[in-house]
């Protein structure tokens, strides 16, 4: 059966996170306008990537 479990999920969404927080920063940090928009458009990847991610992570493993 394909089942996602629910540890995956959270490992997916800090990564996601910690991206955001790493983009962020890298870009000048909070008080930094571009900085936001830097942190959006990474944030908006992560989710136009999401079905991809659930996909590749649906498939079956060979024991």
């Amino acid at each position: 059966m394909n089942r996602i479990s629910l540890e995956g999920r959270s490992v997916i969404v800090a990564i996601c996170v910690g991206q955001l927080g790493v983009a962020l920063d890298a870009t000048g940090g909070p008080q930094n306008e571009s900085a936001w928009m830097a942190a959006f458009a990474v944030l908006a990847a992560g989710i136009l990537l999401g079905p991809l991610a659930l996909l590749w992570s649906r498939r079956e493993t060979v024991q």
